[in-house]
């Protein structure tokens, strides 16, 4: 082999190699990036958040009330005690779940302490109602900001039993559109009807008290006539 067919096959093999070399290797497939959920999923996370606490709630308050009510006036003071926990605990959790939907931290803290100073507050309307005030507030027990379904609970007196607030979800018909978010009723048109259902209780206790002092006054008078009437039975028959 001549040395012009060396240097040919060196300079060959030179290519091939640098060939070789340079060629592409496989392509990697890239891990798909991870999103952050949408609004409207994190929403209907927040809502069932706010939902669960609610029937945690009522699960208590119903395993609880029937306890209190065969413990008299002890248990209306623990039922007191019932309320106050209550009200802080929603209170977290509503605006917990605000601060969640983007609602800014600042302003529920500020909620939060507002409806703690309030929870205070009702501790007393609560004694004062015990204690035969039957003359409602008419303010909301806090929290003030709370879903649709929230009911208040009501206040003990003295005299009645215990009840449970009425905190039951929403029938969902077909006609319903499930996807939709329910939307809260603001916290000034739950106090205003709030305040005209108080309003119209008060009334409503008003008219009942009137028609019960009416039925003890007639009864008063029957008996009344009775005793009279068997003052004078007695009378004739000692004159004859």
């Amino acid at each position: 082999m001549s040395v012009v067919q060396r240097m040919s096959l060196v300079s060959a093999a030179a290519v091939v190699g640098a060939t070789v070399l340079v060629a592409p290797a496989a392509p990697v497939e890239r891990a798909v990036p991870v999103r952050s959920a949408p609004a409207v999923q994190l929403a209907a996370v927040t809502d069932q958040i706010d939902d669960a606490f609610i029937d945690l709630t009522v699960l208590i308050r119903r395993g609880a009330t029937p306890v209190l009510n065969s413990l008299g006036y002890l248990g209306k003071q623990l039922y007191i005690g019932l309320n106050l926990i209550e009200s802080v605990s929603a209170s977290a959790v509503f605006n917990g779940t605000d601060v969640l939907r983007g609602e800014g931290l600042l302003r529920n803290v500020g909620d939060f302490a507002f409806d703690v100073a309030l929870s205070g507050l009702f501790v007393v309307i609560d004694e004062l109602s015990l204690s035969g005030n039957t003359e409602a507030i008419a303010i909301d027990r806090p929290p003030l900001d709370r879903p649709a379904r929230w009911e208040d609970a009501d206040s003990p007196r003295k005299g009645f039993p215990l009840t449970v607030p009425d905190r039951d979800p929403p029938e969902v018909t077909s006609a319903d559109d499930d996807t939709t978010v329910p939307n809260r009723d603001s916290v000034a048109t739950q106090w205003q009807a709030k305040k005209a259902e108080r309003a119209e209780k008060r009334a409503d206790m008003r008219a009942e008290n009137a028609e019960k002092r009416e039925q003890r006054r007639e009864a008063r008078e029957a008996r009344k006539a009775e005793r009279t009437e068997r003052a004078a039975t007695a009378s004739s028959t000692d004159s004859e």
